[in-house]
């Protein structure tokens, strides 16, 4: 008897668990424009930029490879891709819900990243973060700093979405399983 309760709830809290691979989101990040600042250091922060959101294991990252593979495949070029209407073009082709868009600045001695998360499906910009680093020795710090606040974003938007969507939350079926759960769960 225990044994088919623990393998019920077992079965539960993985059918309800919101961290299922299926469940993630696929995101694109774009190289960022370099605005007054070489090339070279504008990917570097799109590539740090990437690799902090792949770290978070919350989405499904479009690989840059794959990314250079489609957009040769369409004839399309990635550089000056910072408009909305871009974003959502290319990120169709990826099948990507969400792309990062951006630019880094120059600013007397400093440098500026400004990202915007774009909803493919529904062709707005959602959020915009950004982030300054003091100097060129700051940009990894800086690159994770926004990386972080572009992942927050994305986070509070979805449970926003899935709640409004009448998604219930993992541990919700329990309390009526497991005795005392609700007191625990609330």
């Amino acid at each position: 008897m225990i044994k088919r309760l623990v393998c019920a709830l077992a079965l539960c809290a993985a059918l309800a668990s919101p961290g299922m691979a299926d469940d993630k989101v696929r995101i694109a990040v774009m190289d960022l424009q370099a605005r007054g600042v070489p090339e070279t250091l504008a990917s570097t922060v799109s590539a740090l930029v990437r690799s902090e959101i792949v770290n978070t294991g919350l989405f499904t990252v479009v690989e840059r490879e794959q990314i250079n593979e489609i957009m040769k495949e369409q004839g399309l070029q990635m550089s000056g891709c910072t408009e909305q209407a871009c974003a959502v073009q290319m990120g169709r082709l990826l099948s990507a819900r969400k792309m990062l868009v951006g630019e880094l600045n120059a600013a007397g001695g400093s440098f500026v990243a400004t990202i915007r998360i774009v909803d493919v499906e529904l062709g707005v910009s959602e959020f915009a973060a950004d982030e300054t680093a003091v100097s060129a020795d700051d940009i990894p710090r800086a690159s994770k700093a926004i990386a972080g606040k572009l992942t927050d974003k994305i986070q509070e938007k979805l449970a926003g979405d899935r709640m409004r969507a009448g998604w219930t939350p993992a541990g919700y079926y329990l309390r009526v399983i497991v005795p005392g759960w609700a007191q625990i769960y609330t």
